[in-house]
């Protein structure tokens, strides 16, 4: 190894990267959004679980000097509140829904990051964390009775 930097991307957004001169390969490591966690506030023992994890990607590139690339960095998902839509995170993580249901939280899913050789083409992705949902036991029917 002659020599290496490093070009590091943490805010979730989407860059554009110029490979620098004399640089052949370049090694990706990259980690998506996680999912934001669902929660539940009613009932008798309600059960919330957190978001997924998001994916990890690496791999080794062959590339040209010049060649720029495209570089999206995922964020992770939110929980907006009971009874709201809570907001994927960046890199297309998908809206959590509670169908208006005041007292259940849905979390949003966590976005993706990817490296692109031509905009909106990837060719090395790590998927997003899916969105905590929540349940509570639920009784259908109780009928009580009594013998006379």
């Amino acid at each position: 190894m002659i020599g290496s930097s490093l070009a590091d991307f943490t805010t979730p957004s989407s860059y554009t990267w110029q490979v620098p001169s004399g640089v052949s390969q370049v090694n990706v490591k990259m980690w998506a959004g996680g999912g934001g966690g669902g929660g539940v506030n009613c009932c008798t023992n309600p059960v919330a679980y957190s978001g997924g994890s998001g994916g990890f990607t690496s791999c080794l590139l062959s590339v040209s000097a010049g060649q720029t690339m495209y570089v999206i960095v995922a964020g992770g998902g939110s929980n907006s509140g009971y009874g709201q839509t809570s907001p994927g995170g960046y890199g297309g993580g998908g809206t959590g829904y509670t169908a208006g249901l005041a007292y259940f939280a849905i979390g949003g899913g966590g976005g993706r990051s990817a490296l692109q050789l031509v905009s909106n083409i990837d060719i090395a992705t790590a998927g997003g964390g899916g969105g905590g949902g929540a349940t509570y036991p639920q009784v259908a029917l109780l009928l009580w009775y009594r013998v006379l």
